[in-house]
């Protein structure tokens, strides 16, 4: 229903209606008019179709790219759709580990299966059937734990007053 309208001297109305207000599909419209004397037209129905032409639009945000992960990570993502996105899917190194069919756009992962530089991907995925993948975003995997060694005080030492606690931590990456 449209409530402004323009006009031109020809007698040529428009007026302006958002389809994205209404579900995909077949729509009929016809125009009323109404004379100073009251009298009323009403034209023949045009039938027409309404179509998401539309293509979802996705962003990994977390992890961030670079960022050091290991255990169950909860990936997610921002999705957006001209109409609504119906489904997000998650990948590492092009596997799919995750999906998420409502927001929040999250879903967890379990990076047990993989180690060192891995590259996640998202796809959002409209009713109409449109998918977008989002931009790489690459993390490291790390399952082994740092060593840590405490230098000084020494096992046995004795110490008195204000004393140095020194330790030595060591990262070991796995590839």
């Amino acid at each position: 229903v449209a409530t402004s309208w323009t006009s031109d001297a020809a007698g040529r109305f428009e007026v302006s209606w958002d389809a994205t207000a209404v579900p995909d599909g077949t729509h009929e419209i016809r125009a009323r008019a109404l004379d100073g004397a009251g009298n009323v037209a009403t034209s023949a129905p045009v039938s027409f179709r309404v179509a998401d032409v539309q293509a979802p639009e996705v962003e990994i945000y977390s992890p961030e790219p670079g960022a050091a992960v290991g255990g169950v990570v909860t990936l997610r993502a921002d999705a957006r759709d001209d109409r609504a996105v119906q489904r997000v899917s998650f990948f590492a190194n092009g596997a799919l580990v995750g999906e998420a069919t409502a927001p929040p756009w999250d879903a967890p992962w379990d990076t047990a299966a993989l180690a060192g530089p891995v590259t996640l991907g998202a796809r959002a995925c409209d009713a109409a059937g449109h998918e977008t993948a989002s931009a790489p975003v690459q993390v490291y995997v790390d399952h082994v734990a740092p060593t840590v060694e405490i230098t000084s005080p020494l096992q046995d030492d004795v110490v008195s007053g204000i004393v140095t606690l020194t330790a030595e931590v060591a990262l070991t990456l796995a590839l």
